[in-house]
This record gives C-alpha cells, sequence and structure tokens, in this order.
C-alpha cells in the first residue's frame, strides 16, 4: 500500500476518491484503507470515515494518520460488518499509538490517538499494515 497524501478540506471530492481507490481487501474479506492524509480539526477524521464509509461500495475499515503544527492525530474505524470479521480499531490504536509518541483508546468500531513524534509515522502505518493485511 502506498502512503496517500490528499487533501480532503478542499472540499472537491477528488480526495475522497484518491483515498477510495487505496482501498485493498483485507484477508479477512473486507475492503481497508490505510493511509496518510492531512492532519484534521477536531472531529475531521471522524468526519472523513463518515464520507468515505457512505462511498464505499462494501463496508469496511479505514485508519488514517496525520501532522500538523507538531501533532500527530490517528484515527482507526470499522463498520460493524468489519468488527465481526475481526477489524479492532481500539486494538490498532493501541498498538500503533507508542510509535507517535502518545496514545489514545475507543471502541473496536471507532479509536482514536494523539501524538507529539511525526516522525514516527511511517512506523504506525508499518503497524497497521501488519495487523490488518
Amino acid at each position: 500500500i502506498q502512503t496517500l497524501m490528499i487533501s480532503v478540506a478542499s472540499g472537491t471530492g477528488v480526495g475522497i476518491n484518491a483515498l477510495l481507490a487505496q482501498a485493498v481487501q483485507a484477508p479477512a474479506g473486507y475492503p481497508v484503507i490505510i493511509a496518510e492524509a492531512p492532519a484534521q480539526q477536531s472531529g475531521g477524521q471522524r468526519h472523513l470515515w463518515d464520507v468515505v464509509r457512505a462511498r464505499m461500495a462494501e463496508p469496511g475499515a479505514m485508519v488514517v494518520i496525520g501532522e500538523a503544527d507538531g501533532k500527530v492525530v490517528l484515527m482507526a474505524a470499522g463498520t460493524d460488518e468489519a468488527v465481526a470479521k475481526g477489524f479492532d480499531a481500539a486494538a490498532l490504536i493501541r498498538a500503533m499509538g507508542p510509535a507517535i509518541g502518545g496514545g489514545g483508546g475507543g471502541k473496536p468500531t471507532m479509536a482514536q490517538a494523539g501524538g507529539k513524534n511525526a516522525a514516527g509515522i511511517p512506523d504506525a502505518l508499518a503497524i497497521a499494515r501488519d495487523m490488518v493485511l
């Protein structure tokens, strides 16, 4: 999976389409997007998930991480169907958080973390890929 830098803040929808194009089938049988995207304001990644989930061809999951002003924001989310097939957003966040020098939590369907180590973004993405793919 290639790391994808997208511009979802523009509102053009082009970023969303590019993000959706990055979906790959997880071995457990659901589509998943693992990507780097510009950090969003509070709630921005949740909104991004809402838009992506509505546009996915089938129920799936997404892990997105971004950095702005020295802060790293990480979110993992999955549909009930993806969770039933083994996706666990909270477990991903717990595993990825230390790579970005932070932590967080949540539920199997959605979890978030923050940190201060932007240099750890590639490691965090690799952890997500190892756990999901």
